[in-house]
């Protein structure tokens, strides 16, 4: 499948705990219209190359249109590097009122992805 089709890894690398922050703002952005545990779930954060557990060790505090804001539980220590990340893709199937998938079937669809298969 095209490039535009497959799974996207936006990682935020720039930035460092000092031991005592525990509100950082990243540009990696979470979809709108989540509650916010959905909020938490939907970004990957990643301290000192550990993937930490959301709702327990951070929580998405502020969602904007330009940044997402974490607070941690914990601060990071001094000098660690702190990652946000979050996976995209285009969806196969049209999506519902408040559904993943309008229910028809794949082979009926008519969104870019499914056509692109049938092609």
């Amino acid at each position: 499948m095209p490039t535009v089709y497959q799974e996207k890894t936006t990682t935020d690398k720039t930035n460092l705990g000092d031991g005592t922050t525990t509100r950082f703002t990243t540009s990696i952005l979470v979809p709108t219209g989540l509650d916010s545990t959905e909020n938490s779930e939907s970004i990957t954060v990643t301290v000192a190359g550990t993937v930490l557990v959301p709702e327990t060790d951070y929580t998405v505090t502020g969602v904007d249109t330009t940044f997402t804001e974490i607070t941690f539980t914990v601060a990071p220590d001094p000098n660690v590097e702190v990652w946000f990340s979050n996976v995209t893709a285009k969806v196969m199937y049209a999506q519902g009122a408040g559904t993943a998938s309008n229910g028809i079937a794949l082979q009926d669809q008519t969104t870019a992805a499914a056509l692109f298969l049938k092609s």
